[in-house]
């Protein structure tokens, strides 16, 4: 750390911000594959071929010639279940949009999280990605024991300056000709991206979004030390934050009461946490600092045992990879069975033209194996050897029925065509399903009861 750093808590406060979020990198990365395969980019993960080559599955089969197919059952899967959740909540009156996205984002990358919005109306929230969450290590699952949380945003310059900018004439000038200052550093390649979203990592210091300039937003628990006082005369207790003047006053008083003969006040000195909120801009500049008895986040990661966060998605991944490799084994073998190979004389080539030429030519039809003949009566002919599925359909629905085991549902769960005989089995079957992935339902409804409790604190202040 340099001497700049350290002698700035603005910069210092913003690397360790950053060490918090490189330590995410890991989470990020599972996050964007189980959110890669919930919206059907299923074809990604990279492997090894036998040239020693790196590449994804998707470019393996193009290379082959073939265009790879996606049997998308996940997202199935998890609307299902987001559907499945809303009805029951608009059952009660309970529904809304906003939780039910953060539901859809606890199914796909086992996280939650929300924020008590600064605005007027106490009683707003907003999600937050986690793709812009900022948190230190904690073994909670409801994050109780964090030390340090924030977010990355996307502000307009216009924004911060109404929101940060000083009363002083000169603190807003200061502050305007620092954001032009920034303003004029490159941004990130994302910030052209025509998505409204962005789909890949995005950087800590630079923005994603044109136009804007990157906040973090960090919340640091620290300790202070508080004097609780008790005076019996008045039967009053109160609390403020110690010091040396503070400490002063107290002992007046008691000396006071103690020259008229009252009992004195009685105080105790005790050392309590404290959250304390500051918004950066990239260069480490300090917007805004203030304090707080408990910071505006809500957090939830499933299941959170040793440190692990495992979704819903990323325990049936494995099922939909061997999905989709079954169905494009069938295909294979459908095409194979549809047409043969051609044996093709070496020397019967036409003049002028390449083995490539042949096999373009013939490649709608069936594929050229080339062989060299022995006799001049060998013409050449198709070779026709059907195809056989070998038990493939079977497989694949073995792998259907693991699915299904996996993800703790069923037909009837997921609104599709059931087996189940009368109403009784079809309660039962839906009984059974809700009782698979209770535990996960019932960790969202205490993200959710925090949340409130965190609402009705913020409508209290």
């Amino acid at each position: 750390m340099n001497n700049s750093t350290e002698n700035n808590p603005g910069r210092r406060l913003l690397e360790e911000a950053r060490n918090a979020w490189t330590a995410l990198a890991e989470f990020r990365r599972k996050r964007r594959r189980c959110r890669d395969f919930t919206f059907g980019r299923q074809w990604g993960d990279v492997h090894r071929l036998s040239d020693g080559r790196i590449i994804s599955e998707e470019s393996a089969w193009l290379d082959a010639g073939r265009v790879p197919i996606c049997n998308n059952l996940i997202r199935q899967l998890v609307k299902s279940i987001v559907g499945r959740w809303r009805f029951d909540r608009a059952s009660s009156g309970g529904d809304d949009n906003r939780d039910a996205r953060s539901f859809e984002e606890f199914l796909i990358s086992g996280c939650a999280a929300q924020r008590i919005s600064d605005s007027a109306d106490s009683s707003d929230y907003i999600n937050v990605s986690p793709a812009r969450l900022i948190f230190g290590r904690f073994s909670a699952p409801d994050a109780s024991d964090c030390n340090l949380i924030g977010m990355l945003h996307d502000m307009e310059p216009s924004e911060i300056m109404r929101r940060f900018a000083p009363e002083s004439k000169s603190g807003f000038r200061n502050l305007a000709s620092r954001l032009a200052a920034i303003s004029t550093q490159p941004a990130s390649p994302l910030a052209t991206a025509p998505t409204p979203c962005c789909a890949a990592e995005i950087d800590f210091m630079q923005t994603d979004t044109s136009g804007t300039l990157r906040v973090v937003e960090v919340w640091k628990k620290e300790y202070v030390t508080i004097m609780r006082i008790h005076d019996p005369k008045t039967a009053s207790y109160t609390e403020e934050d110690w010091s040396e003047k503070a400490e002063n006053r107290f002992l007046r008083l008691c000396r006071r009461r103690k020259n008229a003969g009252d009992e004195a006040p009685v105080l105790r000195l005790d050392y309590v946490p404290r959250w304390k909120g500051s918004w950066l801009l990239a260069d480490g500049s300090l917007l805004a600092v203030m304090t707080a008895g408990s910071h505006p986040f809500v957090l939830s990661l499933y299941p959170m045992v040793d440190g692990e966060v495992h979704s819903l998605v990323e325990d049936v991944i494995d099922q939909q990879k061997s999905v989709n490799n079954l169905v494009m084994l069938l295909d294979s073998v459908l095409r194979a069975s549809a047409k043969g190979v051609v044996l093709f004389p070496t020397d019967q080539l036409p003049r002028g033209m390449t083995w490539e030429d042949v096999r373009r030519i013939w490649a709608e039809p069936g594929g050229i194996l080339p062989f060299r003949r022995t006799s001049k009566n060998v013409m050449p002919y198709q070779l026709n050897q059907g195809g056989t599925l070998a038990g493939a359909g079977q497989l694949l629905d073995t792998q259907m029925r693991l699915f299904n085991e996996i993800s703790g549902t069923n037909a009837s769960s997921r609104g599709s065509a059931s087996t189940a005989k009368g109403a009784e089995m079809m309660n039962r079957e839906l009984e059974q399903a809700s009782v698979s992935i209770f535990d996960l339902l019932s960790s969202f409804e205490d993200f959710l009861t925090r949340r409130n409790a965190l609402l009705a604190d913020h409508e209290n202040l």
